[in-house]
C-alpha cells in the first residue's frame, strides 16, 4: 500500500473513472440538449414560411407539422436526463423547467395549427415565444 507506483496507478485510474463519469453523465446530456436546441432553431427557421402561411401543399404542411411534434418530444426527453438542473439553470447554462415546458407546448401548438390561415398570427407569436424561452437565434 505504501508503494508509490501502486498509489500513482490507483490515482490515475480513479481520475480516469471520475473523468468518464463527468463526461458521460453530466456533459453528454447537456451537449445532447444543445443539439436539440440547434435542431429547433434550424427546423423552425426552415419551416417558418409553411407554419405562418396557408394554402400551401398538404404534404409540405404535413412534414412541417411532423417536425414540430418530433422536436417537442426531443426537447423534453433530452431535458429530463440532465442532472443538476437547478444549478445549471442558476448559472444560465440551460433554460428553466418552466421555459422548456412552455417551449414544448408551443411546438405542439405549431404541430396542431401550422399552415392554417386562421392561426397565422398565433403561429408567429408561438415562434417568438420559442425564441424567447429557449434563447434561440432564428
Amino acid at each position: 500500500m505504501n508503494d508509490p507506483v501502486f498509489s500513482t496507478v490507483l490515482a490515475g485510474v480513479l481520475i480516469f473513472v471520475l473523468g468518464q463519469f463527468v463526461q458521460n453523465f453530466i456533459l453528454k446530456p447537456i451537449q445532447d440538449f444543445r443539439v436539440v436546441l440547434t435542431m429547433i432553431s434550424h427546423k423552425v427557421k426552415f419551416w417558418a414560411n409553411v407554419i405562418t402561411n396557408s394554402g400551401l401543399p398538404p404534404d409540405m404542411v404535413s412534414q412541417a407539422r411532423a417536425d414540430m411534434r418530433d422536436l417537442s418530444s426531443n426537447l423534453e426527453s433530452r431535458y429530463i436526463v440532465i442532472p443538476f438542473k437547478k444549478i445549471l439553470v442558476y448559472v444560465g447554462a440551460i433554460p428553466s423547467v418552466e421555459d422548456v415546458r412552455i417551449a414544448g407546448k408551443k411546438l405542439i401548438f405549431l404541430y396542431n395549427s401550422g399552415g392554417e390561415g386562421r392561426s397565422v398570427v398565433q403561429n408567429s407569436e408561438a415562434i417568438n415565444e420559442l425564441k424567447k424561452k429557449l434563447k434561440l437565434e432564428l
